[in-house]
């Protein structure tokens, strides 16, 4: 699958770029005062301002519907209020959507579905990419685990 995946972590406050061909990691931005929406928006417009300077036309995948939304709008509809702590944050916000503004792209915006394609190679859950305290699980640990995770959850 050629494209480029986006994820992002709200625990830790950051988001990743993964080529899907290599499963290499294109880029990778911490920052504090975010929300999951707002964090996936900035995912997506660095994955486009970078697939434009590479000249690839290539796919941005990503599992937060939401935020595919927001780019495709071209803005942000996420009611942040600004504090001192937020407002490198917002000012990331406001460049994207200024870069949204003055750039046209070709890139399709995809939403990753997991049940179809699996598990998000970017993603930030180590539990949910096969690794457990550092180590790599075996299939069938990794099936008990989603299995027990599903039932917690009532699904």
């Amino acid at each position: 699958m050629i494209g480029t995946v986006v994820d992002v972590s709200t625990r830790n406050t950051k988001y990743r770029a993964i080529d899907l061909a290599t499963r290499d990691i294109i880029f990778e931005r911490a920052f504090i005062g975010h929300t999951n929406n707002c964090a996936g928006f900035l995912a997506i417009v660095h994955a486009l301002s970078h697939l434009r300077q590479q000249k690839s036309a290539a796919p941005v995948y990503c599992t937060n519907s939401v935020a595919i939304e927001w780019v495709m709008a071209g803005n942000v509809k996420s009611h942040v209020s600004p504090t001192k702590i937020r407002e490198n944050y917002l000012n990331r916000v406001r460049l994207a959507t200024e870069w949204l503004r003055l750039h046209k792209y070709e890139n399709k915006l995809v939403y990753w579905p997991s049940d179809v394609f699996g598990e998000n190679p970017a993603t930030y859950n180590p539990i949910k990419r096969g690794y457990l305290n550092g180590r790599k699980r075996d299939p069938e640990e990794r099936l008990a685990g989603l299995i027990a995770d599903s039932k917690k959850r009532n699904i």
